[in-house]
């Protein structure tokens, strides 16, 4: 750890202090029932720290992951906000992605600031309602005395240990255990790097860059979606609009490489958009292909049950695992459908797993899917394409990468009057509020 830390925090963030650069380096490894660990991920983390003479901090970070995993990009940036009298930290959650089995994860990392800094002293220990601190030992981090503390969670957080500068709060390095799938366990770990005061213009140009990002990424207001980078299509007009002001500001700063990712990014969705938009333009108004349906047991399904009636087919991959919110909105769907008379609407999912298409996978595919009906309950059949024909006969739109669900809405006399990818706005009354008026609208006499 360079000495240049002592002076940089010697007054603990006092008023006017300088924008101080904190670099971890981080890691995380699998761990065998040997105890061995294999290294599976690396990332960085910065992090931007201004603080006033009340013990009171303003940390902006931005993380940076290798490989082919890593967070969406609103939420590589965010901010987190300390005070250490009293202890206090709020703000954006400090993440990166990692997936196992196919299924992401997101690990929390710690505020670099330990709020707690004047509980710091040997045996000590204390709770907060969520966490069980106790101070494990000391340590020798570059000629002063750092403190190791353990925080083990009252919930399922688990427990991480962490090595703290009791002068400044600035976590040294942190290690916490984890498990993922079936009991896999990992270990995510941290080090501070490198320590940097940035020189006034640079601070200037961080702080402006910094800003215009925080401000896209509010103006987003997007929800727990760090493992989804997809944008709808207002969250896609916003940040496109912002894009030159965003790249000006982030040259020559830690942002320029975000920015670029931002920039790119925006164009492939924008590029995806239009694809799926022609691709709507294409059925809406025409007459739906002709096609039969197979149940997932391999039994043709009836088509009288739909004869005069409004038709909604809702393509996705009905797998029971992983089961992830929003479930392809399929609890919805299965409202939507109970919403309308049988006479007027009759509803399909369509599972196009592409397990399905393989004689050895696919009964394990369709028993994954029997099981998800089970257990959401759906009242609904669900069809099985089990040669992907069915989703190639109205556009496939995977094939421009957009993501399923793939919504379609025939009308009683054949033709395609919805057409879309993607999920809906639920209205907590309606449920799919813009197809239940679709569908209510070809109900009426």
């Amino acid at each position: 750890m360079p000495s240049l830390m002592t002076s940089l925090f010697g007054m603990a963030l006092i008023a006017a202090s300088p924008t101080t650069e904190l670099k971890y380096d981080g890691t995380l490894s699998r761990l065998d029932r040997s105890g061995d660990s294999i290294q599976v991920k690396q990332f960085d983390l910065r992090c931007y720290v201004t603080g006033d003479d009340n013990g009171r901090s303003s940390i902006v970070f931005l993380t940076t992951e290798d490989g082919g995993d890593a967070i969406a990009w609103p939420e590589r940036i965010g901010r987190v906000n300390c005070q250490f009298d009293p202890p206090q930290q709020g703000g954006d959650a400090i993440q990166v992605l990692y997936n196992h089995d196919d299924r992401p994860h997101l690990l929390s990392l710690p505020c670099p600031v330990f709020e707690h800094r004047a509980q710091l002293a040997a045996d000590a220990a204390w709770d907060t309602d969520a966490v069980r601190y106790t101070v494990a030992g000391s340590q020798d981090v570059d000629g002063r005395t750092c403190w190791e503390v353990e925080a083990a969670s009252t919930g399922r957080g688990g427990t991480s240990r962490f090595v703290v500068d009791p002068e400044t709060g600035i976590i040294q390095s942190g290690s916490r255990r984890l498990s993922m799938g079936q009991g896999v366990s990992f270990e995510l770990a941290w080090r501070l790097d490198t320590t940097r005061e940035l020189p006034p213009e640079e601070a200037e140009r961080t702080a402006a860059a910094a800003e215009n990002l925080l401000t896209l990424r509010s103006s987003l207001e997007r929800e727990n979606a760090g493992d989804d980078p997809a944008l709808s299509p207002s969250q896609l007009q916003t940040a496109a609009a912002a894009l030159g002001d965003l790249q000006q500001h982030a040259a020559e700063t830690s942002f320029a490489r975000l920015a670029t990712v931002i920039a790119r990014d925006v164009q492939a969705q924008q590029q995806r958009a239009e694809s799926v938009s022609e691709l709507s333009a294409k059925f809406v108004g025409q007459p739906a292909p002709d096609f039969a349906l197979v149940g997932l047991d391999g039994k043709a399904i009836s088509d009288e049950a739909r004869q005069g009636k409004t038709l909604v087919l809702h393509f996705w991959e009905y797998q029971d695992e992983p089961l992830e919110e929003p479930y392809g909105q399929i609890g919805y769907l299965d409202f939507l459908m109970n919403r309308h008379p049988a006479e007027k609407l009759q509803v399909y999912g369509v599972a196009v797993d592409r397990q399905l298409r393989d004689p050895a996978t696919a009964p394990q595919a369709a028993r994954s899917a029997k099981r998800l009906k089970a257990f959401m309950n759906l009242g609904y059949d669900i069809a099985a394409d089990r040669d992907g024909k069915l989703l190639k006969a109205f556009g496939d739109p995977t094939q421009f990468d957009a993501e399923l669900p793939l919504w379609v809405v025939i009308a009683p006399d054949g033709k395609i009057v919805h057409y879309r990818t993607g999920f809906y706005d639920v209205d907590r009354e309606v449920g799919l509020a813009e197809i239940d008026a679709i569908v209510s609208e070809l109900g009426r006499p």
